[in-house]
């Protein structure tokens, strides 16, 4: 998924983040009428997301990636099993669909500004012997 997919703060941020925001219609997404909007970078990269209709929520996001010596790969991402981790409501579970493999993340549990050891940042000796 590109950095702008991935980055935590699009959903917030989306006016600093692309370039162009269009609705382009509606839909139904596993039984919930949802608003289509497409959302472009300044580059011409677009994420299609679905947002429900009576709840607000992200149902689902569409979009292709580009992979070298396989081409253009349209990833889906259902956002499901919307509970409150922390203070912030997150999809518990979300499936994401890549055409030759569905991936299933499945979160219980999450905390907010938790105090993070330096050391968890340190990379593995493994890792330390490859960069050398």
């Amino acid at each position: 998924i590109t950095s702008v997919g991935a980055h935590p703060a699009a959903p917030l941020r989306w006016r600093d983040m692309y370039a162009q925001a269009e609705t382009i219609g509606a839909g139904d997404v596993n039984g919930e009428a949802a608003y289509r909007v497409a959302l472009t970078t300044e580059s011409g990269f677009t994420i299609t997301g679905s947002y429900g209709i009576e709840s607000g929520l992200l149902l689902k996001q569409e979009m292709t990636e580009s992979a070298p010596g396989v081409g253009e790969i349209p990833i889906q991402q259902f956002f499901e099993d919307y509970q409150e981790f922390g203070g912030i409501l997150s999809a518990s579970r979300i499936v994401i669909d890549q055409g030759v493999a569905i991936v299933v993340l499945t979160f219980t549990s999450g905390e907010t500004n938790v105090d993070i050891p330096d050391e968890r940042f340190e990379m593995p000796e493994a890792v330390q012997a490859l960069v050398q």
